[in-house]
């Protein structure tokens, strides 16, 4: 979600969309939105931040200062802070949430590079994904209880508990899938790229691995819901180099291509792909159909 834009521009459309079908007046759309419309990660703990920030100021301009609902915003790139045996400390004799610990560790351990593309759905079931919500939830109750015990007060193991919960918040929205998503995806050439994201990329995306960017097309496509849509903005490299010709074989047997705009310079043009098609048609500004 970078700093937010993605995030601020689709808050605007979906307060106006809730205020319009469901009749809610604009302070209670705002707090419906950020609780159960938005969802964000970012690899960069500051950049969350200010994407955080920035949905805040948008929602404040709106109605002034308030109180706002807990946003589904969590910071991808987060590691566990400290070795395993101290991390499960965290969880005390609680047996589920000792488990949950040592899953969120294992999961996290190469955060900082792997950010968006850890998929806890990889190799899981249903209800090994669903235990991150629990997990998270656990998680707060212990830091808000007045018996911290288990954490001793000390700054250290605060400062572990809260990335553990962040985490888990990371792992929840990791696993999910949603109507819409949206973003810019990162770009980074196989040949950048350092060996651990190289062999996650050939391990788990071997049609797409030769650019980051082109991988994240295809993460974003598993993060969206049954009918979901994913409108990326995204190298266009990966539409006709027979290095992908594999990905776009398998994107046509499994997803409709609704529409692609080229951006920048040169003559702009529209294309989609009718449904029921395996041809797109292009239509360039002057010239009529391709």
């Amino acid at each position: 979600m970078g700093s937010g834009h993605f995030v601020v521009a689709m808050f605007e459309r979906l307060v106006a969309l809730r205020m319009a079908e469901e009749k809610l007046d604009e302070k209670a759309a705002i707090a419906a939105v950020i609780r159960d419309n938005l969802f964000g990660l970012e690899l960069d703990p500051r950049c969350t931040q200010i994407g955080a920030f920035n949905l805040a100021l948008a929602a404040w301009r709106r109605v002034g200062h308030c109180a706002l609902p807990a946003m589904n915003l969590a910071c991808s790139g987060l590691a566990p802070n400290t070795k395993l045996e101290d991390w499960l400390k965290l969880a005390g004799d609680n047996e589920k949430l000792r488990n949950g610990m040592e899953r969120l560790f294992n999961l996290f351990e190469k955060a900082h590079v792997l950010g968006s593309l850890i998929n806890p759905r990889h190799g899981a079931d249903d209800m090994f994904v669903a235990d991150y919500h629990e997990v998270s939830n656990l998680l707060q109750q212990s830091l808000q209880s007045e018996s911290t015990s288990s954490f001793n007060l000390q700054p250290s193991s605060l400062e572990s508990a809260v990335t553990a919960r962040g985490l888990a918040k990371a792992a929840e929205i990791l696993a999910g899938q949603f109507t819409l998503v949206a973003t810019n995806v990162p770009y980074l050439g196989r040949g950048k790229q350092d060996d651990v994201l190289k062999d996650f990329c050939a391990g788990l995306y071997p049609t797409s691995k030769a650019d980051l960017a082109t991988v994240f097309v295809e993460r974003c496509n598993e993060l969206c819901a049954k009918g979901g849509t994913a409108a990326l903005v995204a190298p266009q490299n990966w539409l006709f180099l027979h290095t992908y010709r594999k990905l776009r074989e398998a994107f046509l047997a499994t997803i409709q291509v609704n529409i692609i705009a080229e951006l920048g310079s040169g003559p702009p043009f529209l294309s989609w792909c009718p449904e029921g098609k395996e041809t797109l048609r292009y239509e360039v500004p002057g010239e009529g159909m391709v």
